[in-house]
């Protein structure tokens, strides 16, 4: 289980700072924030702002979740919750990190 939270943490925070750079440099092209709730966020924080709190609470719970796994300081159903949680979250980003920000910086460039 640490092996995979090992490799599973560091794909996952280069995931969010690929969404990080592309939204930005797409927003700055014109593109609109696909995520209503999170357009609005930035209307009214901003676009980094908005990031910055969006993914400073989502990497301070996969830390967290992280920590309390390898130190085995779960039981293992919980320790299962947290790999699965892992397992589809690195599912979801690699899937919208490609099909939408990645597919979007292709075709402007």
């Amino acid at each position: 289980m640490k092996l995979f939270i090992c490799i599973s943490l560091p794909v996952l925070i280069l995931l969010n700072i690929y969404d990080f750079y592309s939204t930005t440099v797409l927003m700055g092209m014109g593109i609109e924030e696909a995520n209503p709730y999170i357009r609005w966020v930035m209307g009214h924080l901003g676009i980094a702002p908005t990031m910055l709190l969006t993914k400073g609470v989502f990497f301070i719970l996969l830390i967290w979740a992280s920590y309390k796994v390898c130190k085995q300081d779960v039981t293992r159903r919980e320790s299962m919750f947290v790999i699965s949680a892992f397992l589809i979250l690195n599912v979801f980003y690699g899937y919208f990190m490609y099909t939408r920000n990645f597919q979007f910086m292709l075709q402007m460039h």
